[in-house]
């Protein structure tokens, strides 16, 4: 939930997210399908909230969730709703956009979506009072970390050695890029930059869909606490 990139090579899509979450919440389940509203949806299920930060259909929808908006916000003794709730209200509907502009986000925390839908790229904003939504160049490379967890120090140094990556690999494959995550977790931060309140806070897992020119598709899950993994293949 806390660092997302998108990468495109010029035909393969990779969107990979490190899941930055303390210890002592429940531990996510593994991905698996579950039917919402009627639709087929993976996801690495919370099982404290039962939503999730990162979902998709093998009609070729994907929705990652950022914790935060563009700045750091005060937070709330209460809101209505877990925000990994409000992936599935998009990603199990006939249209992500359209839903995301008709829902109700009052009294649900700041947050940030990432949203892969055939082919089109979008960046969803909730900043607690209004929504944004921005349509992005699909066929450029993107990195988002959390502003709730990371300082702008860290956010550009992470932004800095994400574009170094790029220029060094020009067409990084799907392995490439969970190497580049699994280096950049939270955990591997000074101790300096984190707030006493963040130091419990681990990478718990990392999770990548990549989908080639073709169609095809795989999925990795890395649980990083466990020692699990998890793959699977399909084409959309």
């Amino acid at each position: 939930m806390c660092t997302v990139s998108y990468i495109n090579t010029g035909g393969q899509v990779i969107i990979t997210s490190n899941r930055d979450e303390t210890q002592l919440r429940s531990k996510a389940l593994l991905p698996m399908p579950y039917t919402i509203n009627g639709k087929e949806v993976f996801f690495p299920k919370d099982s404290h909230a039962g939503g999730t930060w990162f979902a998709y259909r093998k009609t070729g929808q994907m929705v990652v969730l950022l914790n935060g908006a563009k700045v750091k916000h005060q937070v709330k003794p209460f809101y209505r709703r877990s925000r990994g709730l409000i992936v599935l209200d998009i990603i199990s509907s006939d249209n992500c956009i359209n839903t995301w502009e008709e829902l109700d986000l009052a009294d649900i925390q700041p947050f940030t979506l990432v949203v892969f839908n055939r082919g089109e790229l979008y960046e969803l904003i909730w900043d607690g009072l209004q929504k944004s939504t921005n349509k992005l160049n699909a066929l450029g490379n993107y990195i988002w970390s959390s502003v709730t967890l990371y300082p702008e120090i860290i956010r550009q140094y992470k932004k800095e050695a994400f574009h170094k990556f790029i220029d060094k690999y020009k067409k990084p494959g799907a392995a490439d890029v969970i190497d580049f995550h699994a280096s950049h977790k939270i955990d591997d931060l000074d101790v300096a930059y984190i707030e006493e309140y963040q130091r419990d806070i681990i990478t718990q897992s990392i999770s990548q869909l990549s989908v080639n020119p073709s169609g095809k598709a795989a999925v990795i899950h890395l649980d990083l606490v466990e020692n699990k993994k998890y793959s699977c293949e399909f084409t959309i």
